[in-house]
């Protein structure tokens, strides 16, 4: 899931940065850790990018959506899980 959200970000940043804007610098280790890994100005960095409509921001939540996924201990609760 990292390397999807940092291919996310890179390509991301690589088409603002062509325009002349710098959305997305310095934000990889704050899209890749664990929220509670952060040291607190990951998290306010962090806290500025999910106000933005990013792409990276969208691959970020569906990586920290995805570990609910781990906590399930039956496989029939685990497949609705990716199901849905």
């Amino acid at each position: 899931m990292n390397k999807a959200v940092d291919e996310v970000r890179r390509k991301e940043a690589s088409a603002h940065r062509a325009k002349g804007v710098e959305v997305l610098k310095r934000s990889r280790w704050c899209l890749l850790k664990r929220p509670e890994n952060l040291t607190d100005g990951q998290q306010d960095k962090l806290a500025d990018l999910l106000r933005l409509n990013l792409r990276a921001v969208r691959a970020y939540l569906l990586k920290e959506q995805f570990q609910f996924f781990w906590n399930y201990k039956s496989p029939g609760w685990a497949v609705k899980f990716l199901d849905r």
